[in-house]
């Protein structure tokens, strides 16, 4: 049932309608143990979920992000907030991230890369 569920279903699950039950702020502590205290608050976890679900939904429809200035700035609370679920997964998530490199390349590789399908006619 859990993998059936959409990731907009997880993050909005933290939100103000849902935070009336005392279980939810349970499943968060339970869910988020390694989170510090002060960012378990369902407050909190629903704002940066929120945060990193729109930078999800970006990505997944091929929508342009590269001029988002807080790029970087998201890119580690991703990597924070997966090490408050496991911190084993921060560990796999790190090992298999391109992010900085590809940040770093910049957009060069790319574009040449289309040129090389599209050449100039």
């Amino acid at each position: 049932m859990v993998a059936e569920l959409t990731f907009g279903f997880w993050t909005a699950f933290f939100n103000k309608h849902y935070a009336q039950s005392r279980d939810i702020v349970h499943i968060a502590t339970l869910t988020f143990c390694a989170a510090p205290k002060s960012q378990r608050d369902l407050q909190t976890l629903n704002r940066r979920l929120t945060r990193l679900r729109e930078l999800r939904n970006r990505v997944f429809h091929h929508e342009r992000i590269i001029h988002w200035i807080n790029l970087d700035e998201q890119h580690s609370s991703l990597l924070e907030v997966i090490g408050w679920i496991a911190p084993e997964l921060r560990e796999l998530a790190e090992a298999l991230d391109r992010y900085s490199q590809t940040r770093a390349d910049g957009l060069d590789p790319w574009i040449e890369k289309l040129r090389h399908h599209w050449p100039a006619k």
